[in-house]
Parts: structure tokens; C-alpha cells; sequence
């Protein structure tokens, strides 16, 4: 077996990992017997990268923009025949049509923006209003998983998602309602034990107000392979 991995970075821009993987077949431990070691050849691969797509648009704009895509693929052939354990993938009868059916294979791929919003500019002295944009941020994403093996035709698996969050935080405004009583006022006798009285305060808004929507759908397919055609039998085989 053999593992690589290869990662780099575009500046500030992107950073994007690579990485692959391969078993042979009798791949195992030394310990291990012939029986207990693989009995497949595997590949595999996957790319992600994160992606500030921000940095394509103009800085006034103040958006922050991530994007994140990653996709792995798995291709996996057996030592033996699926259909007959006991006859290798190289001395079945028909070994040029099992090839087309036999090979387990699975990839995956999904897109996603994260937590899409406005920056404020930090020398806007205006006041925060509850409809500026930079209350608001959004987040997407979709995925897509394929699945193929000598039982399976296809599965097909994809998922969507949305959400939309919003935070507001309202101006702070404190209300002392014991602080002019006379009793509390720093002349009075009683003043050092009423003290409390006088720095007791509260808020009558919010603090913060928020909520958050979100969508999600999915969508599943599936078709059993008819191996009628490679077994004799005029049955639809399935899995054990």
C-alpha cells in the first residue's frame, strides 16, 4: 500500500490538498495470513480546496465570500469473481463482461459556501440599523455521491442545503431607577447601606434579537443490476 499527499497555498486566495492512496491485492499486516490480507486492488483520491472568492471582488464591496470544494473517487476490483469465490477475477470464463460490472466504484462531490456576508466598515460611524446588510449571512451547499458495484446498477444520493441567519444587537440603554431617591444620595445616613439601590440598573430592550431558516432536501435513487445474464439464473440477484 502507498499513501501521498500534496498541499499548497495561493497566497491569501486558496489552499488546496491533494491526496491519493493505493492497496494492491495480499496487501496486510506481516503477521497476517494469505487469507487475511486484501483481496482487492484499490485507488483512491481526493481534492478539497477552500477558496476565498472575495478576493476577486472589490475590497469596498466588504464582502466575505468562502467556498470550499471537495471531491474523492474510489475505485476498488476484486481478486476473486463476486459471483464465485472460488475462481479468480482472471481465470473466470467470462472475465471481459464481469470487468464492466465487477469494479466497486464511489465519488463524491460537494460545493458549499460558507457563511456568506457583509463586513462593516469599521470607520462607519453611522448607527447600526436592524436592516443592514451585515446582519445577515448566508450559507449553501451541495452534494452528489454515486455508487456502483456488481450488485448495484447505481445509488445516487444528492442533498441541498440552505440557511439564512440573522443577529441583530440592540443599543444598550441602562435605566436607574433608584438613583435621585433622596435616601440613596451620598448626604443622606442611610446612603452607604442603600448603595446597592443607587447603582441598580436595568435594560428595558433586548439585547439581541436572531433566527435562523434553513432548507434542506435530498433525493435518493437506486437500481439493482439484473445478473441474470452472468450467472444463468433468470432471478435478479442481490446482495448477501
Amino acid at each position: 500500500g502507498a499513501n501521498a499527499s500534496l498541499n499548497f497555498t495561493l497566497g491569501d486566495f486558496a489552499n488546496v490538498q491533494l491526496n491519493g492512496r493505493i492497496m494492491s491485492n495480499g496487501f496486510g499486516a506481516v503477521a497476517q495470513g494469505p487469507l487475511e490480507r486484501s483481496q482487492e486492488e484499490l485507488k483512491e483520491y481526493t481534492v478539497n480546496a477552500d477558496v476565498k472568492l472575495d478576493k476577486l471582488m472589490p475590497t469596498k464591496w466588504g464582502l466575505e465570500v468562502p467556498f470550499n470544494f471537495t471531491m474523492t473517487e474510489t475505485f476498488i476490483d476484486p481478486k476473486y469473481n463476486p459471483l464465485d469465490d472460488d475462481v479468480k477475477m482472471e481465470d473466470a470464463h467470462n472475465k471481459e463482461e464481469l470487468e464492466k460490472v465487477v469494479r466497486q466504484f464511489n465519488r463524491y462531490k460537494s460545493y458549499s459556501f460558507s457563511n456568506i456576508r457583509k463586513i462593516r466598515n469599521p470607520d462607519n460611524r453611522k448607527p447600526l440599523r436592524f436592516y443592514d446588510p451585515s446582519n445577515f449571512a448566508l450559507s449553501f451547499s451541495y452534494a452528489d455521491e454515486y455508487y456502483r458495484d456488481v450488485y448495484t446498477t447505481y445509488n445516487i444520493n444528492q442533498n441541498l442545503r440552505a440557511s439564512l441567519n440573522y443577529n441583530y444587537g440592540f443599543k444598550f440603554k441602562s435605566v436607574e431607577p433608584f438613583k435621585n431617591m433622596r435616601a440613596v444620595q451620598d448626604t443622606a445616613k442611610s446612603a452607604k447601606y442603600l448603595r446597592f439601590l443607587k447603582e441598580f440598573n436595568i435594560n428595558p430592550v433586548p439585547t439581541r434579537f436572531s433566527f435562523r431558516t434553513d432548507i434542506d432536501r435530498l433525493y435518493t435513487e437506486n437500481m439493482f443490476r439484473d445478473l441474470s445474464s452472468y450467472t444463468g439464473s433468470a432471478s435478479l440477484l442481490m446482495p448477501a
